[in-house]
C-alpha cells in the first residue's frame, strides 16, 4: 500500500506534464493496484472519488499553498478500502 501511495502522490505533485498530471496519477495508481492483485479495492465508486479528490488537493496545493494530503493519507485510504473488502476466493 505504501508504494501505491507514494506513486499516486509523487506523480500528482511532480507536475511533470503540462496537462493531465491528475489523470496520469489516477490511472497509474489504478494499474499498479491491479497488477499487484489489489484491483478489488477500487470497486467502490465513492472510494475512487476520494482518490481523485486527494489528487486534486495535491495538485492545487502546488499553486495555492494549501495543506495537501501526503503519501500517508493515500496509504490510509488504500488500507481502509482493503479492510472494507471481503477476501477474494481462489475462484475469482
Amino acid at each position: 500500500m505504501r508504494v501505491a501511495a507514494i506513486l499516486a502522490h509523487g506523480i500528482a505533485s511532480a507536475q511533470a506534464f503540462r496537462d493531465g498530471n491528475r489523470r496520469t496519477a489516477y490511472f497509474a495508481t489504478q494499474v499498479f493496484l491491479a497488477r499487484n492483485g489489489l484491483a478489488h479495492i477500487s470497486s467502490d465508486a465513492k472510494a475512487d472519488d476520494t482518490l481523485a479528490r486527494y489528487l486534486n488537493q495535491v495538485v492545487e496545493h502546488q499553486s495555492r499553498m494549501k495543506q495537501a494530503p501526503g503519501p500517508e493519507r493515500f496509504e490510509q485510504l488504500f488500507l481502509r478500502r482493503l479492510r472494507g473488502q471481503k477476501p477474494r476466493s481462489a475462484d475469482s
